[in-house]
């Protein structure tokens, strides 16, 4: 088109079109250029360089991924700086060295599995391709407030139950196990109670409950077990348990495990879910022999 100001192109022009060449010229800074062997618009600044496409894959040159720190103070004053991943994780698999911090220690080397793992070191501080160590300290295991109540058999049946996470008895780690309810007999029967891990019985005994008059009674029940060692074959140890109940003369403390032995050490797999549950077992059967279970409480120290 003849007689048109250049300005008029710069600001009524649809498109500009770039001559294509297969190699880049010598360049001036701010100079434009298209490249048809890459695809790509070109720009010069003191060297060439390329512009990124939206849609296309476009592999970076001369570039650092610095990763983040983290810096804060502790408790007594103490600062740490750590970095918390020198290799990005790009959704999968992936592994990757930090830096340890002064205090407290972030990371010292670590393996990732998936997106989404969780990443963590073993207890030196060195890499690991297993399941996370647990956390110390306290923790809530679960709380089941759903009332159970068995009566008038002989069987033995389960009062409440806890499912415990995997990954969540370390070694060192001691879980409570606290129940309370409602009990009435004959007076007296006997009455079988004990704490299941995977059905195995870990902690419990019989007794004869001295409620008289048979009446409704409230009861409480306490039974622990500690972690020995973790892993597949992990073993953990229970302790004997505690009862008491308004008429029962005290807290009772009658083991039927083993002679001389305060609880079972079995051997579990602490790197999946275990069921924990209280059951109960009447020596006779009667429909005044009831035991009610209100509310259980599972909570770990250590």
């Amino acid at each position: 088109q003849d007689q048109v100001s250049a300005y008029q192109i710069l600001t009524q022009a649809q498109s500009f079109i770039l001559v294509g060449t297969t190699s880049d010229p010598i360049g001036t800074v701010g100079q434009l250029g298209y490249r048809t062997d890459l695809g790509r618009v070109r720009f010069f600044n003191g060297a060439w360089d390329s512009f990124p496409g939206l849609n296309t894959i476009d592999i970076f040159t001369n570039k650092t991924l610095v990763s983040p720190v983290i810096t804060g103070t502790v408790t007594g004053g103490a600062t740490y700086a750590s970095a918390v991943l020198a290799t990005p994780i790009i959704n999968g698999a992936s592994t990757g060295t930090g830096i340890q911090g002064t205090s407290p220690t972030l990371m010292t080397a670590s393996t990732v599995a998936g997106v989404g793992a969780i990443l963590c070191t073993d207890a030196t501080g060195g890499a690991t391709t297993s399941a996370c160590p647990t956390a110390s300290g306290f923790k809530s295991e679960g709380v089941n407030v759903v009332p159970v109540t068995v009566g008038n058999t002989v069987a033995l049946s389960p009062l409440q139950t806890i499912t415990i996470p995997s990954n969540d008895i370390g070694s060192g780690q001691t879980f409570y196990v606290d129940a309370t309810g409602i009990i009435g007999d004959t007076g007296p029967p006997t009455l079988f109670i004990g704490l299941y891990l995977d059905g195995v019985l870990i902690s419990g005994g019989g007794f004869m409950p001295n409620l008289a008059p048979a009446n409704s009674q409230p009861w409480g029940f306490r039974a622990s077990f500690t972690g020995i060692s973790t892993g597949v074959a992990g073993t953990v140890s229970g302790a004997i348990f505690l009862w008491q109940s308004t008429n029962s003369g005290g807290a009772i403390a009658t083991n039927t495990i083993g002679a001389g032995d305060p609880g079972q050490t079995i051997v579990i797999d602490t790197t999946i879910s275990h069921v924990l549950q209280l059951k109960v077992q009447w020596g006779s059967a009667d429909a005044l022999n009831t035991i009610t279970s209100n509310i259980m409480t599972v909570y770990r120290i250590g």
